[in-house]
């Protein structure tokens, strides 16, 4: 709780140097000081209505006349402190930089921004965050700037509200210790904490914004963040149970803290202190050492020279910290790469969807699972005097649905307990996400991040390769790479054990799952031949049928321990509350018919249940009877059993089934309630349906067969890949309407083509659009292209100033629409479904043609390179975009010419074919009579085009299609082809 003084970018200490204060940006992170190879982290977080720079920054007797290098902001007016300052001091010392890098030569500091400031109501609103909300964005934050080396020290200064907020942190990053373990890094690094006028017992700060507000002459309706405010009232509950959670944390920890009081009271505020003596103290001795600054509430984190004795109090505080550092934590990355280089190189590994399937996997009831721990070959799987024998390898197998996913993720966490010097990792699967959930290069990358995350030394062995390639391109992983990477894990980290968790392995490709399993059987005899301690553990449905040379294996439906784990979960969900013998009897039926399957149980359970709520037991029985005991037939009794919104039930299915990524809660309600209500469509109704509306939604219209994922997207998938397998079987939905029966791809596209389609013709996107557009020189194309070229070099990217950030926020399905409509149509035409009428409807300029699309297409783009022109053709665009059947019926147009120069970023469509890896679309061209040797302003002729891309498949089909290298005769095409091949 302090006053913002405005202070000027250039410190005392910055002009002695004849250097500049790095911008300190007003929220987030700011890195002030990066030496090479830091040992520690740190963090300065400021109080309320402070600032990241002018809170630490000394200003003497020029703090009045000082201003800052910009004219203050319309929408917040910048205020003098009115509060008194030290006299005959040098002016405007920003001590982080200015005085402690002679304390902590080997530290990296930063200081962390938020907005707590009061506003007069003409200014805009406050903010509206609580502390809770504040911790946990200072925690992930946090987390992402400290990527490059996660389990470097972390010490933390705080003032006033900052240190609530740090404790806040703590309290979650420590809650993080099962799943996300990235955001557990914080709290098992942190070595102690500098809190300066922190309340922990809480302090009304209203005294004080009201001085300012008179300082300001605002104090007519001067908004304040009430939850702010109320969360830091000494009759706070919520904060005395953090003061609590705090120093228990600390204790565990053995954290060192130290707690500087305020000296004087603020003469704004009758000589009243902010935070009263007994408030910015934990009272525990065993953890804290406590002083007074001499100074008020502003001052006491202002210091002027080294030589402040008030300063000199903090120096021994650094000092003893530091002495706290293990040494062996020192300057463990390499040395030659920056930290840029380093948080780059370990975000190229990850991707967004990398924790999804592990967070959306549901824990283990209490008391289940824990048995597999107990079995012989898991014991021997884990024995490291056993290694020689079965190479660390186990397989858990079992039917679908029987729990494995839940066994694998409840012991993996058990372990991480056990071992904590272990490097524990896991990866699971998932047909229902993206890409690079089901496929094994998003394993190889998910496995490289967390062991890289777990230790922070690893990443010399990728960095090399990383800053190389990043030179020339965005850097792209690839199998080899991160096999070569696991290679020299293995080959060089002798003193350390490694234990994998790897499930559903039946849920990606199986020639590449075997290709896996194989490279995983030669890492483990390299990890023998070495001496490193490396545990493998599989699990999948007993197919695909795999041999490895060595191994456990255990068949879960096959043991005691999960028949009983199926019986305490039906005891524990079904019928609560129901001990008689009848209840027993229906429980032991239904154990009995549950075949070992979860799936079978959970969808049962919550089927009796809803009978049994209803209050007649018979009911219960005649409902069990009529159940199923196979899945598919019971995935058919629930979607058979009333006929209530049918329609809707198949078009949800197949977004589920057939859109091209997954899609959010929020997309899928807009596009499937749009065909009942044509209104769901609109800003306005949207934000009138909360998100607990559209999951109460989804889970009704599917019939509990869906389910929104507890990640950040909400994304939704099928609770399980046996319903996946069910619907697509023998085009499962046509049991449901008949006419799906043939063409069922080709149909089912046709419908998600339709809802794309129709969702950009009746959403008035262009009227808003060019509303932020500038005005073209004139309506001709290239006109249009250079206002385009010119709207992304001057755009604001990113958060709610990006105008795309705020087109999606009203029409949340454009984006996904815009993207994946011809990927539609293209596959509905593959499957014998004419796209004839849809093409028409391109090529007319009424409701949604495809200059529309151009223009929406270059609004959401990023890049300039990558802009459409609006009289670009057809033909060019399917080729380009790699569309082959789309593309064969364009070509049945008379006025097509393959070979014509097209407006294009390759001005053919052949070239843009070579260039982008389109192997069909190169074929579909060269049959329509396409010319390899004709030119354009970047390419001699196709065959170079290919190479320079290094598609030398295409290059050895352009090749094949000439009968001798005479027949092309543009640039030397015999060295063209001698390279090629």
């Amino acid at each position: 709780m302090e006053a913002l003084a405005p202070l000027s970018d250039r410190s005392a200490g910055a002009e002695a140097s004849g250097k500049l204060t790095p911008k300190v940006h007003e929220t987030g992170f700011t890195v002030l000081v990066d030496p090479s190879s830091p040992s520690l982290d740190i963090i300065f977080v400021h109080g309320f209505a402070g600032h990241p720079r002018n809170t630490w920054t000394y200003s003497g007797a020029n703090d009045a006349a000082d201003t800052n290098d910009e004219p203050p902001s319309k929408k917040r007016r910048s205020f003098k402190s009115p509060f008194p300052k030290r006299k005959e001091q040098p002016p405007s010392v920003f001590w982080p930089i200015d005085l402690l890098p002679q304390t902590t030569p080997k530290a990296r500091i930063l200081t962390y921004g938020y907005d707590s400031n009061i506003r007069h109501p003409l200014s805009g609103p406050v903010n509206q965050q609580t502390i809770l909300d504040l911790g946990h964005n200072f925690m992930t934050e946090l987390e992402a700037h400290r990527r490059s080396d996660p389990k470097r020290r972390l010490i933390f200064v705080a003032h006033s509200l900052g240190g609530v907020v740090v404790k806040e942190a703590l309290r979650k990053s420590e809650g993080f210790n099962q799943y996300q373990t990235r955001f557990h890094d914080i709290y098992e690094s942190t070595t102690g904490l500098i809190f300066t006028g922190t309340p922990h017992r809480g302090s009304d700060a209203r005294s004080l914004m009201r001085s300012i507000a008179e300082t300001l002459g605002i104090l007519t309706g001067y908004s304040k963040n009430e939850r702010l405010v109320d969360g830091l009232l000494p009759s706070s509950e919520r904060l005395k149970e953090l003061r609590e959670e705090f120093s228990k944390m600390a204790r565990t920890k053995s954290w060192e803290i130290y707690s500087f009081q305020e000296q004087y009271g603020m003469q704004a505020l009758g000589g009243k202190k902010v935070v009263e003596d007994e408030s910015p103290s934990l009272d525990d001795a065993t953890i804290e050492t406590k002083q007074h600054i001499v100074g008020d509430h502003v001052q006491m984190c202002r210091f002027s020279t080294q030589d402040d004795p008030e300063y000199q109090k903090l120096v021994a505080s650094f000092g003893f910290l530091c002495r706290r550092i293990p040494k062996e934590t020192k300057g463990k990355v390499e040395k030659n790469f920056t930290a840029e280089q380093r948080r780059a190189c370990l975000d190229s590994l990850g991707f967004e969807q990398i924790d999804s399937r592990l967070i959306n996997i549901k824990n283990a009831l209490r008391n289940t699972c824990n048995w597999l721990a107990k079995e012989p070959e898991y014991c021997d799987w884990l024995n490291e005097n056993l290694l020689a024998t079965h190479h660390g390898l186990l397989w858990i197998k079992g039917n679908p649905g029987v729990g494995k996913s839940t066994m694998m993720k409840s012991n993996s966490i058990e372990l991480r307990k056990k071992e904590e010097a272990a490097s524990i990792i896991s990866y699971f699967f998932n047909a229902r996400g993206d890409i690079l959930e089901r496929s094994t290069i998003g394993m190889y990358r998910s496995i490289a991040f967390q062991l890289i995350t777990s230790d922070s030394e690893l990443l010399r062995l990728l960095l090399p390769k990383f800053v190389e390639r990043s030179k020339y391109t965005k850097v792209e992983w690839t199998i080899g790479d991160i096999q070569e990477f696991l290679n020299s894990v293995i080959e060089t980290e002798h003193d350390k054990r490694f234990i994998f968790f790897i499930d559903a392995l039946d849920e990606s490709e199986e020639n590449d799952i075997r290709d896996m399993i194989d490279f995983f059987d030669e890492l483990s005899e390299l990890a023998i031949d070495n001496g490193t301690h490396l545990n493998i553990c599989f699990a999948s449905r007993h197919y695909p049928s795999i041999n490895i040379r060595a191994g456990k294996e255990i068949i879960l439906e096959d043991r005691a321990g999960h028949r009983n784990d199926i019986e305490r979960c039906i005891n524990s969900k079904l019928m609560q509350g129901r001990r008689n013998k009848e209840a027993t009897e229906i429980k032991s039926e239904v154990s009995r018919r549950a075949k070992g399957s979860f799936l079978w149980v959970h969808l049962v359970v919550r089927s009796l249940n809803k009978a049994f709520d209803h209050g007649q037991i018979s009911s219960v029985r005649e409902r069990l009877s009529k159940t199923p005991d196979e899945l598919d037939r019971l995935f058919m009794d629930i979607m058979t059993r009333d006929n209530e919104d049918v329609d809707q039930l198949i078009l949800l299915l197949q977004w589920l089934l057939f859109a091209r990524r997954s899609l959010s809660a929020c997309e899928l309600y807009i596009v499937v309630q749009s065909v009942k209500d044509q209104r769901a469509k609109s800003s306005w109704f949207q934000a009138r349906v909360s998100d607990d509306d559209i999951e109460k939604f989804i889970v009704s219209c599917s019939k509990g067969l869906a389910q929104v994922s507890k990640t950040k997207d909400k994304s939704v998938q099928l609770i399980h890949e046996s319903v996946r397998e069910f619907l697509l079987r023998n085009n499962g939905l046509s049991r449901f309407r008949p006419d799906l029966s043939c063409s069922f791809l080709g149909k089912c596209h046709e419908t998600l083509r339709k809802g794309c389609h129709e969702y950009l013709a009746t959403v008035k996107l262009q009227e808003i659009i060019a509303s932020w557009l500038p005005q073209p020189a004139s309506n001709h194309p290239w006109d249009i292209f250079c206002m385009y070229s010119s709207y992304i070099s001057d755009r604001k990217y990113g958060g709610k100033h990006d105008h795309r950030y705020q087109l999606l926020q009203k029409f949340p399905f454009v984006s996904y629409a815009m993207k994946y409509v011809f990927e539609h149509a293209d596959m509905s035409e593959k499957d014998g479904i004419s796209q004839e009428p849809f093409l028409r409807l391109l090529d007319s300029s009424d409701q949604y043609g495809i200059i529309t699309w151009i223009e929406l297409w270059n609004f959401f783009e990023s890049f300039k390179i990558r802009l459409y022109r609006i009289d670009i053709d057809l033909v060019y665009l399917f080729s380009e975009r790699g569309l082959p059947n789309l593309l064969r019926l364009a070509l049945k147009s008379e006025c097509a010419n393959v070979n014509a120069i097209r407006n294009g970023r390759y001005e053919r469509p052949l070239l843009a074919a070579c260039t982008q890896g389109h192997t069909q679309i190169v074929e579909i061209l060269l049959a329509a009579g396409a010319d390899l040797s004709l030119p354009s302003d970047q390419y001699t002729d196709a065959i170079s085009a290919a190479i320079d891309r290094n598609n030398l498949h295409i290059a050895r089909v352009l090749i094949g299609s000439v009968s001798s290298a005479s027949t092309l005769q543009y640039g030397k095409p015999s060295c063209t082809i001698f390279h090629a091949l």
